[in-house]
């Protein structure tokens, strides 16, 4: 049974011994304290010749409250009385009343067993806003139970609503009682007016912002955000003035963009099987047709409004049905035969000019403001590293011009023109572009090509500045203003942070910000002034504008998503290795923590090779985990980028170490230092990389005692050929190093060759349609697992690629992670069976 609504963690079981006249199981525990929520005088039935008035007055008790999240109900706590009775109280004989109560409960561990309501009047039961059980004709007598509803809670928050109906044609004794009697797992504690605590629920419902789009001169900002309820997803946009006041809102909106220099609004509308490009005013009370037949594809409009550029879709020849014969390694992708033709349309005269060839694959970088074109031709060399390189030209539509700037750039991530300075472009790319000079490391010692750096490239001399050569964080994406300032956002080790290039001076500054993690940044090309949004640790998104670098809150969506519940706590732990790196660290403590007492720890490190940041909310929210009672750990050790390109170089020709060791000792270190901890529960888990870094840390020892690997990496030289970006990756991870000539990294440190020394009980969780890390990476080192005799599961999820995304599954899929810590950390697998049997 799936259960939506978010309820809290009860601090105290609220029991008490009844001796009241109800034939009472010696196991069942009575609640003792409620909510009362509303009581309504309802309005009569007519009915002239009908005998059903009375089940049509017991009609209120089945149907679900249909108010919105604005309705306020009073919330009056009210206790049980001696004999553990509610609502006893005298009526008037000549009213209907109907009274609804309720309770939340929280339960960190699977629980089920029977509730059981006696009394006599009609009475329905709703759990999570379900009908659970109803009796619409109520008893005539209360030594029975009325109402029996057998609860399987998975762990989690989960509310109960009773609705007590007394009529004037009652002549039985009002009032209700209310008993628990669990069968396994856990007891749910009852807590009615504690705050909730954070759960999946809570992860997959609510508002979250999306992104935000300022208009030229900063008067305006479109800010898209998504609403989720229910397992459904929907995204809005919302036009608000630079005071704060909103303008407008639909989901229109979501696709609109700002026209390159004034404050209108661009958007794609189908009618019948043509694409409208139209142009909408602010209020949306104007608007007009741009392009009355826009081909599909992705588009541009020139900074003068005159043209407009799009990608033209060209498919490559079919594939055999039967046979197919491999052209490239990257011919497994589906589109890999496809490609882009670059076509220009006049939107005066609305005549279409190819630009670029149909047979490469080419994209359109940034248009200047002269007309001029900065174009990126992709090409692919099996035969060197990093197998991926780029081309930079510059191409004049008007004279036939191509300028050839660089070849064979590698990692290349972006170019665009500084405005200003007609002079400059402004590339970004990894440390390892343009021959190193961007690099701070050793000439010869390759830099991880995930790392962000600036470069200031000049188009007159070929000249080039690296105003990010010492600027530990990795640079992200970024936009300009019309001074040639460049705003962009950056990996500063667990947070991403907003800072600020002077291109004139190629210095760069940070920029004031209020939250660890900023998720989308805007500029008005105009004005200079910038939104941004983020999150923190502990706190929802939240959007900001800023006016002379002065902020200002525009929208927060923490006190509406937070209102119910607890907020966690956070503290920082920084562990030093022998070799005195510094590793950042952070831990959530669970609910009500107590210093006195044992809990068992969960720790998470990154996927791939970038940081995990200070989130409160995600797919591996943290404080989620917290919330079940664990202290939840985690760590950013050698490899990841945001520390310097040091430190992100050590992730190169890794796989593995000195990783695990950090993580391993870190671990140690920090129960060590935290008693509290008990060492024997400890708990990890990772995805991607991440999972293949749990996989190989069952190889080091016993540390842990239950582990969990989502998409993880068993056989490094399998990913290597079978992985869509095996190769790729192993570009940047097995730099210089391939299955043939490192048999110490592709097979020592590979789990699925080292599986004999694994005896954690692992659980290996997995995609069927992934492309990244093929579904055969845990198939693998599951068979290998199951022949050694050893504590293993592996469960697949349909139709998934390298994410579990669908809603279904998703609930599935952290289900499963939190039964099986709870089958090996908190000593009860009800859960798991619940789930998967025994």
């Amino acid at each position: 049974m799936q259960f939506r609504q978010i309820l809290l963690l009860a601090i105290a079981s609220l029991y008490t011994t009844w001796s009241g006249t109800a034939q009472q199981r010696e196991s069942e525990r009575p609640i003792t304290s409620l909510i009362h929520a509303e009581s309504l005088t309802l309005p009569h039935c007519m009915v002239i010749k009908d005998t059903t008035a009375s089940y049509m007055e017991r009609d209120v008790l089945l149907h679900p409250l249909t108010l919105g999240q604005s309705h306020q109900s009073p919330s009056t706590p009210i206790m049980a009385d001696g004999s553990g009775w509610f609502a006893r109280e005298v009526i008037s004989q000549s009213q209907r009343v109907l009274k609804i109560y309720r309770t939340q409960l929280f339960n960190n561990l699977y629980s089920a067993g029977t509730l059981r309501i006696y009394g006599q009047q009609p009475m329905s039961l709703f759990v999570d806003g379900q009908l659970a059980a109803q009796s619409i004709q109520g008893s005539s007598t209360d030594t029975m139970a009325l109402l029996a509803y057998t609860w399987q809670f998975p762990p989690g928050n989960h509310q109960l609503e009773i609705r007590h109906l007394s009529l004037p044609t009652d002549s039985t004794r009002r009032g209700f009682r209310i008993t628990l009697e669990p069968s396994s797992g856990s007891t749910p504690e009852f807590a009615p007016m504690q705050k909730k605590q954070l759960d999946l629920a809570y992860m997959m419902s609510g508002k979250s912002i999306s992104g935000v789009r300022l208009s030229p001169s900063g008067k305006y900002a479109l800010v898209i955000y998504s609403s989720q309820r229910e397992r459904k997803t929907e995204y809005f946009g919302r036009l608000i003035h630079a005071n704060g006041t909103l303008i407008r809102e639909s989901k229109e909106l979501v696709y609109a963009q700002w026209m390159p220099r004034t404050d209108q609004l661009h958007l794609v509308r189908t009618e019948g099987d043509k694409r409208l490009l139209i142009v909408q005013s602010p209020l949306g009370d104007q608007e007009y047709i741009l392009l009355k037949d826009l081909p599909e594809g992705s588009y541009k409009i020139s900074p003068d409004a005159k043209k407009l550029y799009f990608a033209k879709e060209v498919k490559g020849d079919a594939k055999d049905d039967k046979v197919i014969r491999m052209r490239d390694p990257n011919d497994r992708i589906p589109s890999w035969r496809d490609a882009s033709q670059w076509v220009e349309v006049d939107l005066i005269t609305g005549i279409q000019s190819p630009l670029t060839s149909p047979k490469e694959n080419i994209g359109l970088l940034d248009i200047a403001a002269s007309g001029k074109l900065l174009f990126a031709r992709y090409t692919t060399d099996w035969t060197r590293e990093p197998y991926d390189f780029s081309d930079l030209y510059q191409f004049d539509p008007r004279t036939g011009q191509v300028d050839t700037l660089v070849r064979s750039l590698a990692d290349l991530k972006d170019a665009r023109y500084v405005p200003n300075n007609p002079d400059l472009l402004l590339i970004t790319g990894s440390p390892n572009a343009f021959e190193g000079v961007g690099k701070e490391l050793p000439k010869e010692q390759m830099a991880n090509g995930f790392e962000g750096e600036l470069f200031l490239y000049s188009l007159s001399t070929g000249k080039i500045q690296t105003p990010s050569l010492h600027f530990a964080p990795s640079v992200e994406y970024g936009t300009f203003d019309s001074k040639g300032f460049y705003y962009f956002i950056a990996e500063n080790g667990s947070r991403k942070h907003l800072y600020k290039l002077d291109t004139s001076r190629a210095l760069i500054h940070a920029l004031p910000v209020t939250e660890d993690y900023v998720g989308s940044l805007s500029v008005a090309y105009l004005s200079g002034d910038y939104w941004y949004h983020g999150q923190s640790a502990t706190r929802a998104d939240a959007l900001y504008a800023v006016h002379r670098e002065k902020p200002k809150k525009i929208w927060d969506l923490d006190p509406e998503k937070m209102a119910n519940y607890e907020r966690p706590t956070v503290q920082d732990f920084t562990y030093t290795t022998p070799q005195g790196t510094p590793i950042e660290g952070w831990y959530y403590l669970p609910p009500h923590f107590d210093a006195n007492k044992k809990y068992p720890m969960l720790v998470y490190y990154y996927g791939g090779t970038s940081p995990t940041s200070r989130r409160m909310e995600g797919t591996y929210s943290l404080a989620m985990y917290a919330a079940l009672g664990y202290v939840v750990y985690t760590l950013n050790p050698s490899g990841c980028t945001g520390y310097g390109q040091e430190f992100a170089a050590r992730h190169l020709n890794a796989w593995g170490e000195p990783t695990a060791t950090e993580i391993i000792e870190a671990t140690k270190a920090f129960c060590k230092a935290h008693p509290f901890v008990d060492a024997s529960k400890i708990g990890c888990f990772g995805a991607s990389y991440g999972g293949f870094m749990t996989q190989y840390l069952q190889t080091k020892g016993n540390t842990f005692a239950a582990a969990v690997s989502h998409a993880g990496i068993s056989s490094i030289s399998n990913y290597w050929g079978s992985g869509y970006w095996g190769i790729g990756y192993n570009a940047i991870a097995a730099q210089g190093s391939y299955p043939w000539s490192r048999k110490d990294i592709y097979v020592d440190r590979s789990p699925l060759f080292n599986a004999d020394k694994i005896h954690t009980p692992l659980l290996l969780l997995h995609g069927d349609s992934d492309t990244n890390v093929p579904t055969g990476e845990s198939v693998n080192l599951y068979n290998a697992l199951k022949v050694l005799g050893r504590e293993v599961e592996l469960i697949e999820f349909t139709g998934q690629d390298h994410f579990i995304l669908e809603p279904e599954r998703r609930e599935k899929w952290t289900a499963s992670i939190q039964a099986w810590f709870a089958r090996f950390l908190q000593g009860d697998s009800t859960w798991w069976e619940q789930l998967y049997g025994n």
